[in-house]
């Protein structure tokens, strides 16, 4: 298998197979069991996303999106955008098949 194909199969979030493009602008990249990179044009943050058992099955920690990551990081996340990051994931996770609960 090359190493391109197994780079595209770890960036399939664990979601099975299902694409981490949220939309024309933004997608979601798995760095590990629970934490995730939202990417947004040229900006970044690190979410964290925990897996449950149950419903909801994921739970999204709000919190979590504090500060775009460099060269953006003098660029502020008010509460405002939190909740509007927060939302296109949760959204885009319920496309997936989940249920998400935004904390």
């Amino acid at each position: 298998m090359s190493i391109l194909l197994k780079i595209r199969r770890t960036l399939r979030l664990g979601l099975g197979g299902a694409e981490t493009r949220i939309d024309g602008s933004s997608h979601l990249i798995r760095l590990g069991r629970d934490e995730y990179q939202f990417v947004e044009g040229a900006r970044r943050v690190n979410v964290y996303i925990e897996m449950l058992s149950g419903t909801p099955d994921r739970m999204l920690d709000r919190s979590s999106i504090d500060r775009w990551l460099p060269p953006h990081e003098r660029e502020d996340i008010d509460e405002t955008e939190r909740e509007r990051i927060a939302g296109k994931i949760s959204e885009f996770l319920n496309r997936q098949g989940h249920s998400v609960e935004i904390r």
